[in-house]
């Protein structure tokens, strides 16, 4: 929801009031940045309840977007203040951990480069936003793009930072941003042409059959399996728990909604089954109750099973800046949301 959705609500004659609670936590300013034509600025709401989980904790009140909500006693202000010392800072990595900090050291007055070895930003958001029920992220997407094009800051795309680069150029800091790598298990079989990553079959990037098992049932898996559903494709999701757990974990306020539209559209959800090996035509799967096989055919194999971070990539860079200005940030940390990305970078660039 933003003033733009309201209009058109109001306008259709739909109802004569339009109230948002969400959307102004993600940006307390956007009522006003539509009324001076800088509606493009504004910062999208997920509709992720990142906040409203926090009521369950008790806990005060954040967003996974907007790291000043319930820090406004740190920054009464909204905003950062400028550095003392102008430092140069690089960057590793365009995904949201690394354009939060591009954007907060910027605020800051420091000069910044990042390096993006793909030739888009965005990191993995960009492959969660294209499934057509992920408009949400396409926005946050599309804004961090804007964003970060807007930022007084040098972007270098399709460049991979190597520590004989860094070390080169003698930065005064430098925030590690480089994500995380999918989880592929030492398997028989999870190299054959038809094993891909879940996100991948999301994107077009790899060509899926008619008969797909996705393995993992926890947010990514699920969202695949539904998307691949909607195209209609015949899909079976394997899970090793007993249960969604997984998805209640990684989808957070969504996984009721996604667990809804399992049902809608009849996915069937095979638990205890730990993935044991691929085959040209079959997925097996040890029971973990009972120890036996269980076969599902399949023509397309999609992994959903999480994802690791990039400890080697950072552990090689960490040391071409001085060992207290050098922070590892989001995935590369720890796998977790844009939430844990966004504020875990927040906080290190915002006292550089």
């Amino acid at each position: 929801m933003d003033i733009g959705s309201a209009e058109e609500i109001l306008a259709a004659g739909k109802a004569d009031f339009v109230a948002m609670c969400r959307p102004l936590l993600a940006d307390p300013a956007m009522p006003r940045k539509y009324a001076l034509g800088r509606e493009g600025e504004r910062r999208p709401c997920l509709r992720c309840q990142y906040c409203g989980l926090r009521l369950l904790v008790p806990a005060v009140i954040n967003c996974a977007v907007n790291p000043f909500l319930g820090n406004e006693t740190e920054f009464p202000e909204g905003k950062v203040k400028r550095a003392e010392v102008r430092k140069r800072v690089a960057v590793v990595g365009g995904g949201p951990a690394g354009l939060e900090a591009l954007e907060t050291l910027c605020a800051r007055g420091h000069d910044v480069t990042l390096y993006e070895k793909r030739d888009r930003l965005g990191g993995h958001v960009v492959e969660g936003s294209v499934l057509p029920f992920k408009r949400d992220v396409r926005d946050y997407l599309d804004y961090l793009v804007r964003r970060a094009g807007r930022a007084p800051a040098r972007i270098l795309l399709n460049t991979e930072a190597t520590r004989e680069l860094l070390d080169a150029e003698g930065y005064d800091a430098l925030v590690i941003a480089v994500g995380s790598t999918p989880v592929v298990p030492p398997l028989g079989g999870i190299d054959k042409p038809h094993v891909h990553w879940a996100p991948e079959a999301d994107s077009g990037a790899a060509a899926v059959g008619e008969r797909t098992v996705v393995v993992g049932a926890g947010s990514v898996g699920v969202e695949c399996a539904l998307g691949l559903r909607m195209r209609g494709k015949d899909v079976t999701l394997v899970e090793m728990a007993p249960d969604l757990s997984g998805l209640s974990a990684s989808a957070g306020g969504a996984a009721m909604e996604l667990t809804a539209l399992l049902e809608k559209y009849a996915i069937p959800v095979r638990h205890y089954c730990r993935l044991e090996e691929v085959t040209d035509g079959t997925v097996l799967c040890r029971d973990t109750r009972t120890g036996d096989i269980r076969e599902f055919p399949a023509d397309t194999v999609l992994l959903a099973l999480g994802v690791t971070p990039r400890r080697e990539e950072a552990e090689n860079l960490r040391r071409s800046a001085p060992e207290t200005e050098v922070f590892i940030v989001g995935d590369a940390a720890e796998p977790g949301t844009i939430a844990t990305a966004v504020r875990s970078a927040f906080r290190a660039a915002a006292y550089i």
